[in-house]
């Protein structure tokens, strides 16, 4: 053992060795702390999590392998390399894990098997007092993460200083006894590491005020952002916020399908007229409640909805998992639009001139279509532009950008014509059936048509393409001619019961309209009965002389008028006042939600309604015996839908009505 003046000997030329090095630690100490500044605003401005821990680790490991490079180049005859290698390993485990840890790690192995030259044992001994220092910073690297770092504690980096300590005297234990090294030179090396805890300690206070003082300015950045993504009237998420979640969501996910739903009001001039100040604030704010609510929420809970206040007066949700032909095959937005016009309906007022009559523009929002968000949202804003003032109130599907929306208007106006010149539109029929029975008391006559690739094209699509183009008239009356036509045919298979056509309020509008129909009727020697006319008609239908002379001799020929969608819109009450309808219809919306108490009320209603009218009731869009037996019990003896059969060709429709009579129902047939 050394005597007490050998060791005060020995304590004082350490003491001298490192005073002399506290400067150029403090240059190495100012060197990490402007390195890990720059890194966390790379972080703040990447925003990345995902890679932290690598770039820590490759950071804080070419800042290693530099200044080992540097003390062994330009301080050759210095003893002791005053090198902060300890610290840095440190601070790459607890700030990297293992990845960054590891990384670093081998960078400054690298540097010291280059640049420093020693024997095996040395470099097994610095190799294990490195890991012990590694290790050490591993195990804070869990704390950390889940640490508040803009609230980080004095006693907590004391902590910190105190393992981190620990892990330099167990490290030049392990570093002496694998050197081999003598007593004296293991205990010198223990007194070092103590000597140097006061500066390691003030490097760590100076790194977690750093670490702080960034933890600050984030949440502060983050508040600013989050005040940026809300509307300042409302309180709802915008645009911006839309934005950023529709980013997250391509990034996430990025084959993901995404449907972009927008909800708006094709009455909003109406409405303004009979509003009050803060309308707008109350009537977004109600809206989003209630599609967060109840069965709206259920309805759209499996595509994890999202929704953000898109325009001044729009709503806008990004649903997860869909697409817009699904959509509409699953009848889901059509079901959303009969619950918004329900709600409102009930709570505040049945009259359709003063409450909301919504649009539903449902939008394909998948990366598959775009390359960013903003490409997307800047897509469904020009969808819903073109629509105008010709927007009605119901839903519209697009399942194209807006580039391909328009590509695709040029093959349907070229289709429309081929239609009109050759009066062949082409039509598929789905069954009218009785409940008690499934006989097929009638059929609907529903267009379906193909683009150029072979896909379908929803019919309201070329609806309004055919409104654009100002030949509505013109179409529906090849419609009427065709179907007709096929009346006959099927009339010489000895099907008697009668076709359907939708017509909208500009057949009705044109002069001499009931006179024609009647006298094609006779032209092919069907009676007045082969055809139905259904009014689908979402705006108001002007209270014309020439519409009310058409209903009047339609009527009194015996050609039926049918009230399409009865409930929605402006098919109500009012125009079943004013014209002889015959027949009544509610669609798959409403029959969708039997079960609802209010709905069931609201169906009840309609059907009391219809008889007190003369009119007989038909139920659209029934899919479940269950749907079918609660009709049946409220006194509805006709319906259509998947239950009994989609829409088939003119000569499946005349097999299908050949098949034996089942006693409840009919098994879905055609395509």
């Amino acid at each position: 053992m050394f005597q007490f003046s050998a060791w005060q000997t020995v304590l004082l030329d350490m003491w001298r060795d490192m005073a002399a090095t506290y400067p150029l630690f403090a240059l190495q100490y100012a060197a990490i702390a402007g390195i890990l500044s720059v890194t966390l605003l790379a972080f703040r401005l990447r925003n990345r999590p995902a890679e932290q821990a690598l770039i820590y680790g490759v950071v804080l490991g070419i800042v290693g392998y530099l200044l080992t490079a540097f003390t062994q180049q330009f301080l050759q005859g210095v003893p002791v390399k005053p090198l902060a290698r300890a610290e840095l390993l440190f601070f790459a485990g607890m700030l990297g894990g293992w990845r960054g840890g590891m990384v670093a790690l081998a960078m400054m192995v690298a540097a010291r098997l280059q640049f420093a030259e020693a024997s095996w044992t040395i470099a097994l001994g610095t190799s294990a007092e490195q890991g012990i220092t590694l290790l050490a910073g591993l195990g804070l690297y869990g704390w950390y993460q889940s640490a508040n770092k803009a609230h980080i504690r004095f006693r907590e980096v004391l902590l910190v200083w105190a393992v981190f300590v620990a892990a330099q005297l167990l490290g030049a234990l392990c570093f002496t006894y694998i050197a081999g090294q003598a007593d004296s030179v293991r205990y010198t090396q223990l007194l070092r590491k103590l000597g140097g805890a006061p500066r390691a300690w003030v490097n760590m206070l100076a790194l977690f005020t750093l670490f702080r003082m960034d933890a600050k300015d984030r949440r502060m950045q983050a508040q600013q952002l989050a005040q940026k993504a809300l509307d300042v009237m409302t309180g709802l998420r915008n645009r911006l916020a839309m934005r950023e979640h529709l980013e997250k969501c391509y990034t996430a996910t990025p084959h993901e399908c995404i449907t972009l739903l927008c909800i708006d009001l094709s009455n909003l001039p109406e409405l303004l007229l009979d509003r009050k100040e803060g309308w707008r604030e109350h009537y977004l704010q109600e809206l989003d409640r209630v599609l967060r609510e109840g069965p709206m929420q259920a309805l759209l809970q499996p595509y994890q909805p999202e929704a953000f206040l898109f325009h001044d007066m729009s709503l806008a949700l990004v649903l997860r998992g869909t697409v817009p032909a699904d959509m509409e095959n699953q009848g889901v937005a059509s079901r959303l639009h009969q619950q918004l016009s329900l709600h409102w309906s009930q709570n505040h007022g049945a009259d359709p001139a003063v409450r909301p009559a919504f649009q539903l523009t449902v939008a394909d929002g998948s990366r598959a279509l775009f390359d960013n968000a903003p490409a997307a949202l800047h897509d469904l804003s020009l969808h819903l532009r073109t629509q105008g003032m010709e927007m009605q109130s119901g839903v519209r599907y697009f399942s194209r950008t807006i580039a391909q929306e328009a590509e695709l208007n040029v093959q349907i106006e070229s289709m429309l014509f081929q239609w009109l010149e050759g009066k062949q539109p082409p039509l598929y029929y789905q069954p009218k059936c009785s409940l008690a029975s499934g006989e097929t008391v009638g059929a609907e006559a529903l267009l379906r048509c193909v683009d150029a690739q072979g896909e379908p094209v929803s019919p309201a699509r070329v609806l309004a393409v055919v409104n654009k183009t100002q030949l509505f008239a013109a179409f529906e009356w090849a419609t009427i001619e065709q179907a007709a036509n096929d009346a006959l045919s099927l009339r010489a298979r000895g099907h008697t019961f009668s076709l359907s056509v939708n017509i909208s309020g500009a057949s009705l509008m044109t002069e001499g309209f009931a006179t024609r129909v009647c006298v094609l009727l006779r032209a092919l020697t069907l009676p007045t009965s082969a055809l139905v006319l259904e009014l689908t008609e979402y705006s108001k239908l002007p209270d014309l002389e020439a519409v009310r002379e058409n209903a009047q001799q339609l009527h009194e020929a015996g050609i039926k008028l049918s009230l399409d969608d009865f409930g929605t819109g402006y098919s109500g009450l009012s125009v079943l006042g004013r014209l002889a309808f015959a027949e009544v219809k509610i669609d798959q919306g409403m029959v969708a939600l039997i079960e609802q108490p209010r709905m069931h009320a609201a169906i009840q209603l309609a059907i009391e309604t219809a008889s007190r009218y003369g009119a007989h009731f038909v139920a659209e869009g029934v899919e479940t015996a269950e749907q079918s037996g609660m009709l049946e019990a409220m006194g509805v003896t006709t319906a259509q839908g998947f239950l009994f059969a989609k829409a088939m060709t003119l000569a499946q429709l005349a097999t299908f009505a050949d098949m034996p009579l089942p006693t409840k129902g009919r098994p879905t047939q055609g395509g």
